[in-house]
C-alpha cells in the first residue's frame, strides 16, 4: 500500500483490498498495464481526483499482468478499464481516457452508499453478470462488512 487512499492489488490480495474494502469505503478499480499509454496518461488524474476526496473513495491500482484473474472476472477487453465498487457491488465503470474535470464530474455524480453495518449478500463478479462459476452453486455468501462508526 503506498497511500491510505490507494492500494495495488493481485489475484492473491484482490478480495480483501477491494471487494471487501468497498463494504467500508467505495473503490475506484484502475485495470492498467505499464505498457499502455492512455493507462499512463489517466493514472495521475485518478490518483489526483481520488486524493481530493480525502479518504472517502479508495484508488485500487490494478496492474493487470499481476491479476489476470480479477481483470477476468471484470471482462476486461480493453484497457484502461475502470469501475466503481460501493459495498461490492459495480456501481458504474468506463474505458479509455477522460479529462480530469470529466473524471471528476462523473465520480460526483455516482450514487454511492457511505452507511455502514448492514448485512448484505456478496455474490463474484461473474456471478453477477448471469454466469455461475460452478454448476448447481451460486456463490453467495452473507457478510458483515466491517463498521467504522
Amino acid at each position: 500500500m503506498t497511500a491510505d487512499w490507494k492500494v495495488e492489488p493481485d489475484d492473491a490480495t484482490f478480495e480483501q483490498q477491494v471487494v471487501e474494502q468497498s463494504f467500508k469505503t467505495p473503490v475506484l478499480v484502475d485495470f492498467w498495464a505499464a505498457w499502455c499509454a492512455p493507462c499512463r496518461m489517466l493514472g495521475p488524474i485518478l490518483e489526483k481526483v481520488v486524493e481530493a476526496r480525502a479518504g472517502k473513495v479508495i484508488l485500487a491500482k490494478v496492474d493487470t499482468s499481476a491479476a489476470p484473474k480479477a481483470a477476468g472476472s471484470f471482462r476486461v477487453q480493453s484497457i484502461p478499464a475502470v469501475y466503481l465498487l460501493d459495498r461490492g457491488e459495480v456501481v458504474d465503470g468506463f474505458q479509455g481516457m477522460i479529462p480530469e474535470s470529466q473524471l471528476a464530474n462523473w465520480l460526483d455524480e455516482r450514487p454511492i452508499d457511505f452507511r455502514c453495518c448492514e448485512w448484505r449478500t456478496w455474490r463474484s463478479p461473474i456471478q453477477r453478470r448471469g454466469r455461475p462459476t460452478k454448476r448447481g452453486s451460486n456463490n453467495t455468501r452473507w457478510i458483515q462488512p466491517p463498521c467504522s462508526a
